[in-house]
């Protein structure tokens, strides 16, 4: 199963305890998480909350769109 959802402030704890609630209610056994955030502490606390749940904590995955999208192709037009 796949599923997504967005919201602000993805390392609150609002959103931390939010996602923990959807990995059980989706039987999710992986995560992603793509913010324009850099992997600080708050993914580690994230990575925590995905063990506390029952998943394995090397089941998580976190992408940078800062860095990994938007950095990359800063000098590139719309166009291209």
């Amino acid at each position: 199963m796949v599923f997504a959802y967005e919201n602000l402030y993805t390392w609150s704890h609002d959103a931390l305890v939010t996602t923990k609630e959807k990995i059980v209610e989706n039987e999710l056994n992986r995560v992603v998480v793509a913010s324009c955030r850099r992997l600080t502490a708050e993914s580690a606390e994230t990575a925590e909350r995905i063990w506390e749940v029952g998943l394995n904590p090397y089941l998580f995955e976190m992408c940078s769109l800062r860095e990994q999208c938007s950095w990359v192709h800063m000098n590139q037009s719309e166009e291209d």
